[in-house]
């Protein structure tokens, strides 16, 4: 009997398999990895609506949103819908220095008017499952890491005093995706309710003066914490209290000086850009690495949401909520861009 052998391949076919291998996953891998991009912004786009329903069902039932609910003026009003409040106000409405701990824990005096706390209010923790997993991006995978060592998410029962310092962490260990706008208003639907927390951002230290200044009033009060200046809500005049997070998108101080929102500014001899949106790796405190730069997300008062690709697009959107809001709404005054912003140290 004849017997037969079967040839394997040649160390040279093998090669060019491989090479052809090669060739072909560095063709695919950039498509997968786009395509896995886009469907963690997809993701990103539904947590964030949840989010921005959660805040409109709270307007819903009490007209307004929790930062311009004009019943939240006491203890016990605050006390009632969850969140915590001590008051820096003394019987006349004037704001004075405290040497109280809620005030000096980061804003914990009036949870409303803190990205931190304001998940203590019943209605607001009941709407996103009494888990803060959702106010992390898929995006965000330096925050989800964070949120994963917690157990999948902070639990939240709700209720003044809930959240123990620092809260859901904005900064060390940060927890959260979005900053929240305290110029988001239930009654102007182009208003800004929450931002991906990629935002070049400045100071609201400045922002307060300037408006306070162009609108004569209120005055200065050597008295008052942070800058001298407060913001007029219906609930009570806020000053620079949260100290941590209170911000506004950059460039947005020289509006008043301006007369409108301008692209570029000089600084010596180079040329800044407003409103930038930051790119993997270009900030170690603000990148979100699910994004490229100028890619950003808003939730809107409406509920709506908008993906953004460019700052151009960035800066329509903070364009016309600054108008918008000035136009009428539940705001005593509009205009009103500062944000409670989460960021890594």
């Amino acid at each position: 009997m004849k017997k037969t052998t079967q040839k394997g391949f040649t160390l040279i076919e093998l090669l060019v398999v491989i090479a052809i291998i090669g060739i072909l996953a560095s063709m695919l891998l950039p498509t997968l990895a786009k395509a896995k991009k886009k469907a963690n912004r997809i993701k990103c786009t539904s947590g964030q609506s949840q989010i921005a329903k959660a805040y409109i069902g709270y307007s819903t039932d009490n007209s307004s949103f929790p930062w311009l609910d004009s019943s939240l003026t006491s203890e016990q009003a605050s006390n009632a819908k969850g969140f915590q409040y001590a008051s820096l106000h003394n019987s006349n409405g004037n704001i004075t220095r405290t040497d109280s701990e809620t005030y000096f824990r980061h804003g914990r005096y009036n949870s409303v008017f803190n990205a931190a706390y304001i998940w203590q209010g019943y209605s607001l923790a009941d709407s996103i499952g009494n888990n803060s997993k959702l106010l992390c991006s898929p995006c965000d995978p330096k925050t989800y890491a964070n949120v994963a060592k917690l157990g999948g998410g902070r639990e939240l029962k709700g209720g003044p005093g809930s959240l123990q310092y620092p809260g859901i962490s904005m900064y060390a260990n940060c927890e959260q995706s979005y900053g929240l706008c305290f110029g988001g208003d239930d009654f102007v639907p182009e208003s800004i309710l929450l931002a991906s927390r990629n935002m070049r951002t400045q100071s609201a230290y400045t922002f307060i003066r300037k408006a306070a200044q162009a609108n004569g009033s209120p005055v200065y009060n050597g008295r008052a914490p942070g800058n001298g200046y407060e913001w007029p809500m219906p609930a009570r005049n806020i000053n620079h209290d949260m100290l941590t997070y209170e911000v506004v998108p950059f460039g947005t101080t020289d509006v008043f000086e301006d007369g409108g929102f301008t692209d570029y500014r000089w600084q010596g001899s180079h040329k800044t850009r407003y409103f930038t949106f930051y790119g993997a790796s270009q900030s170690r405190q603000r990148s979100i690495s699910g994004f490229d730069e100028g890619q950003a997300q808003f939730a809107m008062a409406d509920g709506s949401t908008k993906q953004l690709t460019g700052d151009a697009e960035a800066k329509q959107v903070i364009e016309n909520h600054s108008e918008a809001t000035k136009q009428g709404g539940s705001a005593i005054r509009g205009g009103n861009l500062m944000f409670s912003m989460p960021y890594h140290r």
